[in-house]
């Protein structure tokens, strides 16, 4: 049966008084995560419990030397997952800028933010008692920040996705020392401490748009609608608020009933409000949209396991 339990890590019991905690050299010691949640550090990826954000520096990959953006030293780049309460429940999650800082015009001279046919990249600029150091944030979905913008550390300034990454939805996330020019930035290792330890971050003010809001700056056009319905969906699934989180979901289908993973995340709305039929026909209804989404596939099987009838 599927649980929804959120373990705290060892690694991160200690209360965050402060964004960064600078090292000798000034760089931070240790900087916010940019995901919401209880986390764990894992050295290999099987070993993620399943039961809040992993985070792994497997220097695999695009992990090493030259091999980030704009020839970036991403060696100690992370990657970050969340498969509860289901497989892939990082999809869409709102990703929030670790520190203050301003959103750079380039990525090591490569596209940045806004700028179309990126990898979803973003690179933020900080500084701290005169050191200059930089967060990069790699396969954003619907990027909310401008080249130039200021942010703070609770600006959501995109959500995980899979652009740039293949069919595999997570952030790779990596924090720099050097110069913001071609093959100069180099990644360098920092402690992550939560965001919270329990995920239910009081944003209730801010989830639901109101009906005659505009849901973001391309109001009217149904598609931006339905999305901005769905990303209200994901978050209130996350503070286990899962009768909001339904009516937000059911009015991102009325908009676009084309979203697999729309349905899918109303077949976890409903089966956690025990609603154990109505979530399989939901989960059958994803993959009738796609058959090839394999989440929605294992997630039926499981569903029908627990509490189905054939």
């Amino acid at each position: 049966m599927i649980r929804r339990t959120f373990a705290i890590s060892i690694l991160v019991v200690f209360a965050l008084t402060s964004a960064v905690s600078a090292q000798g050299d000034g760089l931070p010691s240790q900087v916010l995560s940019p995901v919401d949640g209880p986390l764990e550090i894992v050295s290999i990826l099987g070993d993620c419990s399943n039961t809040q954000w992993c985070f792994n520096q497997h220097q695999t990959g695009g992990h090493v030397a030259g091999g980030g953006i704009c020839g970036a030293d991403d060696t100690y780049a992370w990657d970050a997952n969340l498969n509860t309460p289901s497989h892939d429940s990082d999809y869409n999650q709102p990703v929030y800028a670790i520190a203050p800082g301003i959103v750079t015009q380039t990525f090591g001279e490569c596209k940045n933010a806004d700028d179309p046919g990126s990898y979803g990249q973003v690179l933020i600029e900080h500084e701290d008692q005169g050191t200059r150091w930089w967060s990069g944030y790699l396969h954003l979905g619907n990027i909310q920040v401008s080249k130039g913008q200021n942010v703070t550390q609770d600006t959501v300034i995109g959500y995980v996705s899979h652009i740039g990454a293949g069919n595999v939805n997570h952030l790779h996330f990596a924090v720099y020392t050097g110069e913001n020019s071609r093959g100069m930035l180099k990644s360098f290792d920092t402690q992550i401490v939560p965001r919270s330890n329990n995920g239910n971050r009081d944003t209730s003010t801010q989830l639901i748009p109101d009906e005659s809001s505009r849901p973001d700056r391309n109001f009217g056009n149904e598609q931006n609608d339905a999305d901005r319905w769905a990303q209200s969906g994901y978050e209130l699934m996350n503070q286990d608020r899962y009768e909001e989180a339904l009516q937000a979901l059911e009015k991102s289908i009325a908009l676009n009933p084309g979203n697999t993973e729309v349905w899918r995340n109303k077949g976890v709305a409903l089966y956690f409000l025990d609603r154990y039929e109505e979530a399989i026909s939901a989960t059958e209804k994803a993959i009738e949209v796609d058959p090839s989404n394999t989440n929605a596939v294992n997630q039926r099987d499981q569903f029908v396991r627990d509490h189905g009838t054939s």
